[in-house]
């Protein structure tokens, strides 16, 4: 059944190439381009990065831990750091900070992801940012020690003088035209237009689809057997997904070639469009076994919201800033579409970047195999059990 339905999908594919190529790449690159083309005043060279929202844990409550906290109070150090109570990212000043800085010159502050809006970036950031001002503490001590002789609370206020001299500002900025420089309009609109092909593709496989009843003689009786059905969907499922894997693979692959976008790592984009693709096809297989007509309707909706305030006409923050649509645009389906395509741009591609992807996942096959079981009960009048 496998390989007759690979058979089928090649024929599928051979068949409908040309409106095929049309609707997933020539439409989606020509839009892209011409978008780009038009919103370079959207774009000045790079998109600015937001402050990283953080939360200060302080468990040693000592004076050099309050020393640290202010550094982040800095009215240079606000233009990247927002301090919260629950913050993105938790930074923990563990017990005997004080003490272990003074009597060994060493320092253990960890910090950790808590938040949807981190990254291995910001991560990363901040602990060069930590392991800087805890050095220059240290140095800081060491120096004022050896120069003059001071009081506690004469050192103490050397020190916290010192470190607004600390040049981590300049350190950040460089850091964020790093991360931010390159994404240009062309690179933007690259990534949020392949969001066209795969929601596309999306409807237009819901709007074409049959029941297996309606197929050939050979799915009439595999409709007869829901074991046999629930197996056939998963290989369907996978059919469409191969096909999105191939035309987003080409996607990038050409521009690519252009030298317009996705010159970046290709095996962090591959890895983003092979889950996205596959999240697509589960998403496909839940809708194959609901009502067409509502499978259809939930299809453009998504497409609809993801045009609007997905980032495919523009950047939302900008096109909508300071209006109420600013607010709405977080009605959307970026951490499945768009989000791993922009972790790719960055080399920030991890496991987490994939839970909201693995989570639709496990609801869809859950919901498509209780559907699947209670239409077969109800068919049967309740005598197969589907699922043991």
């Amino acid at each position: 059944m496998i390989i007759a339905t690979l058979k089928q999908f090649y024929s599928t594919i051979k068949k409908n190439f040309a409106s095929y190529f049309f609707t997933f790449l020539v439409m989606p690159i020509g839009l892209s381009l011409l978008l780009s083309s038009f919103n370079t005043s959207l774009f000045s060279g790079e998109i600015e990065t937001n402050p990283l929202s953080i939360t200060i844990k302080d468990k040693d409550k000592s004076d050099y831990s309050k020393i640290l906290e202010k550094t982040f109070e800095d009215k240079e150090m606000k233009k990247f750091f927002k301090v919260e109570e629950k913050g993105d990212y938790l930074i923990t000043i563990p017990k005997e900070f004080e003490n272990e800085i003074l009597e060994s010159g060493k320092f253990n502050i960890t910090v950790e992801t808590i938040g949807n809006n981190s990254s291995i970036f910001g991560l990363e950031t901040i602990e060069s940012v930590l392991n800087s001002i805890g050095n220059g503490i240290v140095k800081s001590i060491e120096n004022n020690k050896i120069s003059q002789s001071l009081n506690e609370e004469n050192l103490k206020e050397k020190v916290f003088n010192d470190l607004t001299q600390i040049q981590n500002t300049a350190f950040l900025e460089n850091r964020k035209i790093e991360s931010s420089s390159k994404l240009t309009s062309q690179s933007f609109y690259a990534m949020t237009l392949m969001q066209f092909l795969f929601l596309n593709y999306l409807v237009s496989a819901v709007v074409g689809s049959k029941k297996l009843s309606e197929t050939t003689a050979l799915f009439q009786r595999i409709d007869m057997l829901p074991v046999n059905k629930i197996k056939y969907n998963l290989v369907d499922t996978f059919g469409d997904s191969f096909i999105l894997i191939l035309f987003a693979f080409v996607y990038i692959l050409i521009y690519r070639v252009l030298g317009k976008a996705f010159t970046e790592n290709l095996g962090m984009y591959f890895i983003a469009i092979l889950i996205i693709s596959i999240t697509v096809g589960f998403i496909l297989f839940l809708f194959k076994n609901i009502k067409k007509e509502v499978a259809i309707v939930i299809a453009n909706i998504a497409m609809y919201l993801q045009l609007v305030f997905g980032g495919m006409l523009g950047p939302v923050e900008k096109l909508f800033s300071g209006t109420i649509m600013e607010k709405l645009s977080n009605i959307n389906f970026n951490k499945i579409f768009l989000d791993p395509l922009m972790n790719a741009f960055n080399n920030n591609i991890s496991l987490k970047t994939f839970i909201p992807h693995i989570i639709v996942i496990a609801v869809c096959i859950t919901a498509s195999s209780i559907i699947i079981t209670i239409k077969e009960k109800e068919r049967i009048g309740g005598n197969y059990e589907i699922i043991k």
